[in-house]
């Protein structure tokens, strides 16, 4: 039964990896979606993600994936006075 789900867990689990990691986002497509500049995204908001989750998981070369824009999405209606408090929230999307 055990190699049953060893099985299980190796087939299914990859193609979800696979699928959130192909759709990247460009800082002009992330900052057009908030109203906001993409000079803002890549020197204001991503220094905010990264104290969330490793860079590793958040840009793929010079394109965010799809995990920073649903980041992005979260943070954009986050009050200037609660970042700090959205950054606990959030922390435990931290990996290592």
């Amino acid at each position: 039964m055990i190699n049953n789900t060893e099985t299980y867990t190796q087939t299914t689990a990859q193609p979800y990896a696979q699928q959130y990691t192909e759709r990247t986002y460009t800082a002009a497509e992330v900052a057009a979606e908030h109203g906001v500049s993409d000079a803002t995204v890549r020197n204001r908001w991503f220094d905010w993600l990264l104290k969330v989750a490793p860079e590793r998981l958040l840009k793929e070369g010079k394109s965010y994936t799809q995990l920073a824009s649903d980041l992005f999405a979260s943070f954009a209606p986050v009050d200037k006075k609660e970042r700090h408090a959205w950054v606990t929230k959030t922390s435990p999307l931290k990996v290592i």
